[in-house]
């Protein structure tokens, strides 16, 4: 239900691109990986943010897990091995 709202932007979230560039039916997203499987725009998010994912602490995590934890900026979904850079930062605004 909460992926749903995602796709068509419903309370400020996603902003409506969701279903424009996802090209994976994700369902409730239990089963989509979300740094690996190509759930967005072809590429799997750890090949186009490279940088980011080395730094991610749970390279493992499902979409759903992601959004349930806070996949804004400064959400709890984010868990880095070392603090930012100010530019990587500018990247996860990207993701």
């Amino acid at each position: 239900r909460e992926i749903v709202r995602i796709r068509d932007g419903v309370d400020g979230l996603g902003g409506g691109w969701f279903g424009e560039c996802a090209l994976k039916q994700v369902g409730d997203g239990t089963e989509t990986f979300f740094w690996t499987d190509a759930w967005l725009e072809g590429t799997p998010l750890c090949v186009r943010f490279r940088r980011l994912f080395d730094l991610s602490v749970n390279k493992s995590s499902m979409v759903a897990e992601m959004f349930s934890l806070g996949w804004g900026i400064g959400g709890e979904a984010w868990e880095w091995r070392r603090q930012l850079w100010a530019w990587e930062e500018e990247m996860l605004g990207e993701c």
